[in-house]
């Protein structure tokens, strides 16, 4: 099932759940976005047991010019500025954007 283009605009709405950002696609340029920001559960790759978080980016990608894909950039408003480092779409239309600090 494939979400259709703007059904889950309300999500993304900065005053209602989501976040503003800008993005910076790696072959230059920039354009607003709206996404909702997260900072999920993550298993460190150093060791067992150890835990930390991990930011995350979700968008609509039925309203981006482009997929975003590794190395693309965003600054998060409030949150900072952040590296696409493995863009995961879940085949309904949304795109997880796993993100690392820049």
């Amino acid at each position: 099932m494939t979400i259709d283009a703007g059904s889950a605009s309300i999500f993304f709405d900065p005053a209602v759940f989501g976040t503003p950002a800008t993005f910076f696609p790696v072959e230059g340029g920039s354009w607003p976005i709206d996404g909702i920001y997260s900072e999920a559960y993550a298993l460190a790759q150093s060791g067992p047991g150890v835990a930390s978080t991990a930011p995350i980016y979700t968008i609509d990608a039925t309203t981006q010019p482009r997929t975003p894909t590794q190395d693309d950039r965003l600054t998060i408003s409030g949150k900072g500025d952040f590296v696409v480092n493995d863009p995961q779409p879940d085949g309904s239309g949304l795109i997880r954007l796993i993100l690392e600090r820049a």
